[in-house]
């Protein structure tokens, strides 16, 4: 203690007062010390308050901005899984292609698409741009050469619907060269290239749609073997930092058996674009240094959970939906694809349908709006095995005249992993290539096919219906269960984006057989009940595995 001659202490945090200093409220010097002490234990109190406030304030900037690192990068987990095993496999700048079609023995896809075969190719354009050969195929064959970033931004198309001629093109960042680029398919100044692709980062992929059935396989495997792609040197200087190469070390750092919120932020360490949101920063993320350091006080669980439940519940949101009729509805058809800085709504993509293409090239309708007691799960029928759900078509849906078409598959499973149905037909979706009939047995497709109604029957496998409706039969799984069915269509004109198509009729009946419709002991009618689930059922699988919407 620091004592003077009169017996009163001098303060640590203010100067005793001077009897002769003008402040001095009483020269009675026990009041006079009596008043700074109070003085001093309120400023102590305030300084301590402050630091309490200060510090309170910090961890919940830091769990906050943890929460939006989590939603923005949660989509490079579907990259993760679709996407390293590629790159182990041939590398980077390679394509690799798909030769066969899914069937329901394939289960490292969640949802897969029948009615495409794919081609991938990861690029990796540090230090170089690539140049890729599009082959010249018949303006009547689906084919879409789709562009994304890792985030699941389609940023580029040549192909069905939009701008397509064969020709070499070249790939390269869009801040390569003399100045900024606009992002995305632009002509090119050199004769030898029939454009250039700017891409947003170093890292992204391309990802081919074959328009593909069982019997012209052998002609999308010529076309995938006349795709070519070659690394170009560039003396350009870059503008920005420099990225390391995607070499196949990189992938195993961030790997399955990692928990998953961990293995978010430490991918977009490696991801990380340019410009980043400042919350990346704030949330311990360091592309400079290639690191990641948590935060202190940073509950990870609390903020992964709350990133997922922002994710899903944007999907409800009526300004993410848009209402067609008959109970169908189409997620954000002005973002999906696109998404902007709507890092919810891509999230929740990147976890039910990971590299969605953007309208018109194709639209996902799905059947049935969800709720907030039912987030994620929109369209999961529950059928009892003597149920069955018909779909009726008000006529051929409308697509691209010379190489549109339209699909409907049928996948069963638990909630959040959805797979194909097995049955011994090895039929798992329906659409304008298939042999649909009219009630009267006329083809809804080729010959004098008219405009009028048609059905499609979602029936257990292990029921199958009278030989007048086989062509127009969709196996369901065998016992009842859940099942999903799934529109697709690539190349959609208007009248599918707009709602002014009349979508199909979704009911639910008794199985149909040899005797007629067989009405179920639990009652069927004009509803049809959506499975409900939770968060963590919806988002189960994209930890393992990943979801292509189409």
């Amino acid at each position: 203690m620091n004592g003077r001659k009169d017996g009163t202490r001098r303060s640590m945090l203010l100067p005793a007062a001077q009897p002769d200093h003008p402040t001095c409220f009483n020269q009675h010097r026990g009041v006079r010390s009596t008043v700074f002490e109070i003085m001093n234990l309120l400023i102590l109190f305030t300084v301590l308050s402050s630091t309490l406030f200060h510090t309170t304030a910090s961890a919940q900037s830091s769990q906050n901005a943890t929460t939006f690192a989590l939603l923005y990068g949660y989509p490079l987990l579907a990259w993760q899984n679709y996407y390293a095993p590629i790159i182990n496999e041939v590398g980077a700048n390679t394509w690799y292609h798909n030769r066969n079609l899914q069937t329901a023995a394939d289960r490292e896809v969640v949802k897969p698409n029948v009615d495409t075969l794919y081609s991938n190719l990861v690029y990796d354009l540090p230090i170089q741009n690539i140049e890729i050969t599009i082959p010249d195929i018949p303006a009547d064959e689906f084919k879409l050469f789709s562009f994304y970033d890792p985030y699941g931004v389609n940023y580029a198309n040549v192909g069905t619907s939009g701008f397509y001629k064969p020709g070499k093109y070249l790939i390269k960042p869009y801040n390569r060269g003399n100045g900024n680029s606009a992002v995305g398919l632009t002509n090119s100044t050199s004769s030898r290239y029939v454009g250039v692709v700017n891409t947003p980062n170093f890292y992204g992929t391309i990802l081919v749609r074959w328009g593909a059935t069982s019997s012209n396989l052998p002609q999308i495997h010529k076309y995938q073997d006349a795709c070519s792609a070659f690394l170009v040197p560039t003396p350009d200087a870059i503008v920005g930092p420099a990225a390391p190469p995607l070499l196949q070390s990189l992938i195993p750092v961030y790997n399955d058996s990692a928990l998953p919120a961990p293995n978010v932020l430490n991918l977009l360490v490696a991801f990380e674009p340019p410009n980043p949101p400042p919350q990346l920063a704030a949330a311990g993320i360091s592309a400079w240094n290639h690191s990641y350091t948590p935060p202190p006080n940073v509950d990870l669980d609390l903020a992964n959970a709350t990133a997922l439940r922002q994710a899903l519940a944007t999907t409800i949101l009526p300004s993410t939906n848009k209402a067609l009729n008959n109970n169908w509805t189409l997620l954000a058809p002005s973002t999906l694809g696109i998404y902007g800085d709507d890092y919810a709504l891509r999230a929740a993509v990147s976890l039910s349908g990971y590299l969605a293409l953007r309208a018109p090239f194709a639209i996902y309708p799905t059947f049935n709006n969800v709720s907030a007691s039912n987030p994620g799960n929109a369209g999961v029928i529950f059928l009892e095995a003597d149920e069955a759900v018909l779909l009726t078509f008000s006529g051929k849906p409308p697509v691209d005249s010379q190489a549109g078409f339209w699909s409907l598959t049928a996948y069963g499973g638990d909630l959040g992993s959805y797979h194909l149905v097995p049955n011994e037909r090895d039929v798992y979706a329906l659409g304008d290539r298939s042999n649909l009939t009219y009630p009267n047995g006329g083809r809804v497709y080729g010959g004098n096919s008219t405009g009028e109604e048609f059905q499609i029957l979602l029936q257990p496998a292990d029921v199958p219906p009278p030989a007048n409706w086989t062509s127009n039969w969709l196996p369901a799984p065998s016992g009842g269960g859940n099942v999903v069915p799934q529109l697709r269509f690539y190349g959609a004109e208007e009248p599918l984006e707009e709602g002014t198509y009349v979508y199909p009729k979704v009911e639910k009946i008794g199985v149909i057989t040899g005797q007629g419709v067989t009405v179920p002991a639990t009652g069927a009618g004009s509803s049809v009940d959506v499975v409900g689930g939770s968060v963590v059922a919806a988002v189960v699988c994209v930890l393992a595995c990943v979801v292509l919407l189409g």
